[in-house]
């Protein structure tokens, strides 16, 4: 159990003694007036099982069961919510959930998920909400760290604080275990948890982590960059099929993109092509042939074996320039002056997912350049199409803002001492976020912490064969790593292997600690069922 009492930053909670067992308090805005400062404001109501609690992306969430559905505010600024199940039901947990993207929003389907859990559960829209625009970090013309910092993690940080203090006042005692639960963005924020509030939670889940913002959102926009290279005077390559208003990158069958020229771009229609020759020329590496590319680093595919016969071109194979495009994908963005890695790039396994990355830049890439970096609205990405300045901009918004967003800190020893676990998750054809950023950190983290045997008393990494970013796919996106986290928390059972299934191909198979990867026990058995698998090194 995780210690709580205050807010930092000179934000006060009330302590609240208990003596003994407390009933539960009414779900009113008087019974939490205790909790309510200068800087805090809660409410309370109770939601009835069937309710619609929020509408996301046009769909309704309605309420899994009764609760105490408590609202509040920090700093004028914060929004979070606190979801309670009734007395008999909550399991004495408390789970935080992260947010992905920018977010600028509550994320009640997280928090429904975990009430049917029976979890108390809090979420919070990080300090700004969507409807203030991409320009939300900028304040009075100027950039606000403060904001930036909510966003990254100072929000999740004082809403477990006020969930902590909430439970408190409505179960008469702390939660028994606390945990924090995310993807992308979300596992950014858990990484953050980890690195800043060693002692706040018992048990973080970080699934394909946001976590190096400034080599990531660069490293977004580079294959945007490497398609348009060879761009003629639009300086736009889209599929001529597309119209007005369309989405631009996966609306047309169209071979011939738009534009004077457009040699580098690769037409969406392509994009399965090649990553069934990418899985046909490295499917067998791991013994199987089961439609999915085990570890994609050990596959040695190469676009240009795809090129065209000469004067032709079709949806199964690349033109010159498109096969080089692919091969720079592969490679990364790196430094052309030394080759120093910025940014690893995306995996053979994952090609179909690059259309919103391969023709107008990734909505995040364009913020982080136009709000950020140059504080300009009208910054054209095309600047740096085959300009060798691009990676001196990178390295100076690096320096300006990695030190307030980023969550790359490998030592860890603070919230392994706390007695904190992480388990932490990439799938291999992740299409946004390139895996082997959380292979890196895993290892930074592991020369920091003095080897793989001290960091796997508190972290295990699972890389997931086909998964895209955060689920789907077709490989083995469905598994409980939070179920894992749990056990391994609550009795002390590390997880060696997870069990996953992909609903794809109807196979199971273990998630292996990395670098472990799945073998058959022995020939003959069937691959289709996880009991028959094994986790081994490489090598074995």
């Amino acid at each position: 159990m995780k210690k709580s009492g205050y807010f930092g930053n000179g934000i006060f909670l009330a302590a609240l003694p208990l003596a003994g067992p407390v009933l539960a308090a009414e779900c009113t805005d008087e019974a939490f007036a205790a909790l309510n400062s200068a800087s805090t404001r809660i409410t309370a109501e109770t939601v009835t099982e069937g309710a619609v609690v929020a509408r996301v992306r046009g769909q309704e969430i309605a309420a899994p069961s009764d609760f105490c559905r408590v609202i509040g505010n920090i700093n004028g600024n914060i929004n979070f919510e606190v979801w309670l199940p009734s007395e008999e039901s909550w399991n004495g947990k408390l789970n935080v959930h992260g947010n992905g993207g920018l977010a600028g929003s509550i994320g009640h389907g997280n928090l429904a998920g975990a009430l049917e859990l029976n979890f108390a559960t809090a979420s919070t829209d990080t300090g700004h909400t969507n409807a203030s625009g991409p320009t939300w970090p900028v304040v009075d013309g100027e950039i606000s760290a403060d904001l930036l910092t909510d966003w990254a993690h100072r929000a999740h940080y004082l809403t477990t604080l006020a969930a902590r203090e909430v439970i408190a006042v409505y179960y008469g005692s702390d939660p028994q275990y606390s945990y924090f639960t995310g993807c992308s963005g979300a596992g950014a924020h858990g990484l953050h948890m980890a690195q800043k509030y060693p002692d706040l939670f018992d048990g973080i889940e970080v699934g394909a982590p946001a976590n190096f913002q400034t080599g990531l959102w660069p490293g977004e926009l580079y294959p945007s960059l490497v398609t348009h290279r060879d761009a003629g005077p639009e300086g736009q390559c889209m599929p001529t099929a597309c119209e007005s208003g369309a989405d631009a990158v996966m609306c047309a069958d169209a071979l011939e993109p738009q534009g004077a020229a457009c040699p580098s771009m690769i037409p969406p229609v392509k994009l399965t092509a090649f990553r069934e020759a990418a899985i046909e020329a490295c499917d067998a590496l791991d013994g199987l042939e089961d439609g999915l590319i085990e570890d994609p680093r050990m596959c040695a595919f190469d676009p240009r074996s795809m090129v065209c016969p000469a004067g032709m071109d079709s949806a199964s194979c690349l033109t010159p320039g498109q096969a080089e495009s692919v091969a720079r994908i592969y490679e990364g963005l790196r430094d052309p002056a030394t080759g120093e890695q910025i940014w690893p790039g995306y995996e053979p396994g994952s090609e179909d997912g690059w259309g919103g990355h391969i023709g107008e830049p990734f909505f995040i890439s364009r913020f982080y350049f136009e709000v950020l970096v140059f504080e300009d609205p009208e910054w054209d990405w095309r600047e740096f199409i085959n300009n060798d300045a691009f990676v001196e901009v990178i390295r100076e918004g690096h320096k300006k803002f990695s030190p307030i967003i980023a969550a790359i800190d490998p030592d860890l020893s603070a919230f392994k001492a706390s007695g904190g676990k992480m388990v932490f998750w990439h799938g291999w054809d992740d299409q946004n976020i390139a895996p082997r950023n959380s292979i890196n950190y895993y290892e930074d983290v592991m020369a920091t912490m003095g080897g793989k045997d001290e960091t796997d008393d508190f972290l295990r990494l699972f890389m997931v064969p086909g998964m895209k970013h955060c689920n789907n796919g077709a490989g083995f996106h469905d598994f409980d790593a939070f179920g894992a986290l749990q056990v391994w928390v609550e009795e002390g059972e590390a997880p060696e292997s997870i069990e996953a299934y992909s609903p794809q191909k109807q196979i199971a198979r273990p998630l292996c600690s990395y670098p472990e990867v799945p073998r058959l026990r022995e020939p003959g058995l069937d691959p289709s069922r996880s009991e028959n698998f094994v986790c081994s090194t490489p090598e074995e």
